[in-house]
Parts: structure tokens; sequence; C-alpha cells
């Protein structure tokens, strides 16, 4: 019983430190410092207004003092008051506690349980962060191989996954969901927040990230340590903005862990309508939306929208899968689309020279559009008429486009709803209502992006 009392007296301490925010109000009291020995030495103030200001601040650190005073006792009466209960109660002797609480081996053990504790907790926010690759730190990258170095045992966990939330899962109908695919920089990302937005569709979000293929999983691990969201420009320099609850494309890393020998060296290969079909992906894909409808907490309502640029490769596929699917295909101006295909493309291959961690990133979550990762989808046999030797070329970006929408009109798939991304942005109104009749979203929640909507640039 003495090793019980002292971790609930341990217990109620750190419970009291966080509940009294001591660590708050010491680092507002030590701001509060710093801040009057500045004034101190400010050469553009006079000697009366740095007294004035010594006078100020003296006052605010005595006050602030006072509160840590006053939380200190608090954070010590806590255990102190729960140990003296249970000594009265007979359930532990108080003198045996302290002790026990005092000896140098528990002493060097808890500190050193903390000191774990503390850098467990900081690696696992740094991991959550939904930062560009270049920013993530030594412990998310780490965190990141480890996670992407595994699929194997994330495919194991998810199985594990099914078993627990079994029930749950078989309630969850997956109700018309919306798929959005095209070749990229045609406006793929601001549907995909289009209807985020509308509030009855869910998808992946940044925090998701690493462990994608366990999304329960991780959420009951990672929720402790998340911060608040926090926006920051994406790495596609388009001054689109994105935060640690912003949906994102990656769910193709469900695809690739199951289908790795689509993905050769210098292309990616299509998918025929037959496959996936009656496998085990099938089983596991449609697990794993469900478990996003759970996640995202819409209940029975909730309906999936994926964005995923690498879908334009498998639409008969998804068509025969989800019967009941909208197949969302923005499109432009070919001209102009070919023009930011080949910008971006550069400005990824800059990036991935400079920093190797940040091609990985793109390369684990299935992102071969760009830079040195980039793997064209296999239409047709325009990859063996193009001039593949050079993607430098706006020649190469216009074949592209003109391959990849002869697919789509080829598909006879009649989920597909063509859109064009020029329209939207010149009557955003119209086509979004458009949008919304044809997929079964409510028209007014999509329409409220209408002036948000901005034109795209020419080339």
């Amino acid at each position: 019983m003495t090793i019980a009392a002292a971790l609930l007296a341990t217990a109620a301490l750190l419970l009291a430190y966080r509940l009294l925010r001591l660590h708050p109000a010491t680092l507002d009291a030590l701001a509060l410092f710093r801040k009057a020995m500045r004034a101190t030495t400010d050469a553009s103030l006079s000697d009366a207004e740095k007294e004035a200001l010594a006078r100020r601040h003296g006052v605010q650190l005595l006050a602030q003092c006072g509160v840590l005073a006053l939380r200190g006792a608090g954070v010590l009466a806590a255990p102190a008051l729960l140990l003296a209960a249970l000594d009265g109660l007979g359930v532990a002797s108080l003198p045996a506690v302290l002790t026990f609480l005092t000896h140098v081996d528990v002493i060097v053990a808890g500190t050193a349980a903390l000191l774990v504790a503390w850098v467990a907790k900081r690696a696992l926010r740094r991991a959550t962060r939904p930062r560009a690759a270049g920013r993530y730190g030594w412990v998310a990258r780490a965190t990141h191989r480890l996670a992407f170095g595994g699929t194997a045992a994330q495919r194991g966990l998810a199985d594990v996954e099914d078993r627990i939330w079994r029930d749950r899962l078989a309630d969850v109908p997956i109700d018309r969901p919306v798929f959005i695919a095209s070749l990229p920089r045609a406006g793929t990302t601001m549907f995909l927040h289009i209807f985020t937005s509308a509030g009855d569709f869910v998808s992946h979000t940044y925090r998701d990230m690493p462990f994608l293929l366990t999304p329960l999983f991780w959420d009951a691990l990672s929720r402790p340590f998340r911060r608040p969201d926090k926006q920051f420009e994406r790495a596609h320099g388009d001054g689109m903005t994105i935060g640690y609850d912003s949906a994102e494309a990656l769910d193709e890393v469900v695809w690739r862990a199951f289908w790795p020998g689509k993905y050769l060296a210098d292309r990616i290969n299509l998918w025929s309508a037959d496959e996936g079909l009656e496998t085990e992906f099938a089983r596991f894909y449609r697990h794993h939306i469900k478990k996003l409808l759970v996640l995202r907490g819409a209940g029975r309502s909730a309906r999936y929208v994926s964005k995923n640029n690498a879908n334009l490769a498998r639409i008969p596929t998804l068509c025969r899968m989800f019967p009941d699917a909208a197949i969302l295909v923005p499109f432009r101006n070919p001209i102009d689309h070919a023009g930011a295909l080949l910008r971006t493309h550069r400005a990824f291959e800059r990036t991935h020279a400079r920093d190797p961690f940040a091609r990985r990133y793109m390369r684990d979550i299935g992102h071969f559009d760009f830079g040195a990762n980039l793997r064209p989808f296999a239409f047709g046999d325009w990859l063996d008429e193009a001039p593949r030797e050079d993607p430098h070329s706006a020649s190469f970006w216009l074949g592209y486009w003109c391959a990849a929408f002869e697919q789509v009109l080829a598909a006879h798939c009649g989920n597909v709803i063509l859109a064009s991304y020029d329209n939207c942005c010149a009557r955003p109104d119209a086509a979004l209502r458009r949008i919304a009749e044809r997929t079964g979203a409510a028209p007014r929640a999509l329409r409220t992006w209408a002036p948000r909507v901005r034109a795209p640039n020419n080339h």
C-alpha cells in the first residue's frame, strides 16, 4: 500500500500542477522579468520613463510572485492532503510513504521517467504537425521513417482495429462517396476543401499522419498531445494555406501498400476495371473508409470524399467498387494547365535537390507528380511517344494532358462529372450549384465557398 499511496500522491501532484497552470504562470513571470530588464537598458527611454516603468513592472512582478506562491502551495497541498487522508483512514502510513518518496533510488527513477515522458510528448507533438517536409525536425523524420518503413506492420494493426471496432464499423454505411481526381494544378485541392467545409463530408487530414493505415489507433495515441490548428502556406507556393485539420490527399498510401507492382521506376501503370473487386484490398479499403467516417465523428450521415489525382488511373475500378460514387474530374485550359504543371515541376526539383527528406516524404505518401519523384501515369502509349527525356518542356505536359483526358473520356463511366475549373472561377455560384446537384451535396453548403474562389494564373 505504501507504493500505491506514493503513486497516488505523485498523480495528485502532477494533476494539481496541470490544473493550477503553474508552468504557464512561471513562464509569464519570467517574460515579465525579461521585459523589465530590457526596459532598464533601453537607450531610447529617458531616466524618468525608466523609473516609471520600473515601478510598474515591480508591482506586476510582485503580484505575479504572489500568484506563483499561491499556485505552488496548492500544488503541494494536493498530495499532502491526500496522504493525510490515507493516513487518517489507516490505509497507508504517512511517514512510510515520505520515507519511500525521499529514497535516492525512487528520486532517480522518477526523474528518469518524467524525462522520458517529456521527450515522448515532444516527439508526438512534432510527429503530428502537418508541416512541409523541409520543416520536419529529426524526431518527426525518425517517426515518419518508422511509420512508412513498416506498412506491413500497419496492415496487421489495421486488422486488429477491425476486430476491436467491428460492431461500430458494421453499422457505418458508405453512402455515395465522392472521388476528386485530375492532373495536379486543376483545382482538386480547392474542391476537396469545398466539400469538407460543407459539414457532411469527411476525408483524411494531416492529423492522420504518419500512421495512415491505422487511423483509429493513431488518433487514440496522439490525441492527448495535439496542438490547436495552425495555418501555413503549402509547399506548392500557390498561396493556399493548410493546417492540422485540413483535408489532404493521403489515401494513395492505401493503394500503394497493396499494389506496389504498379509503381515502376519511370511510370505508374493503370488499373483494370476488374482489379481489386474481390480481393483483400477491397475489404481493407472499405473498412478504412468506415474508420474515417467513425473517426471524424459525423456518424451515419457522413459521406466520404477523397482527393487523389492518382485515381485518374483507376476510374473504371472505382466505378465498379462504388456504383453510387461520384467521380469529379476538374480540367483547365490545356495551355494554362501545362504551364502550371511545368512551373510546379521545376519548383519541386529545386526542393528535392535541396532536401532529400522532402523527396522521401512526397514519395512515401504516394505523390509522384513532380520533381525527382516524377512518375507519370502510363495512359495508352503516350509515354513511348512523348519527349520523356525532357519533362522541362511544355510539350511534355501538353502530351500528358491530352493522354490523361483521352483516358477519362474513354472510361465510359456514368459516375464521372467533368468540371471546368475556369468556368468555376468565372461563375463560381452557378458552377458549385451544378456540382452540388450532380454529387448530391447540399447546394447552399457548397455555394458558401463561391466568394473565396479565385481565378488561376495564366501561362
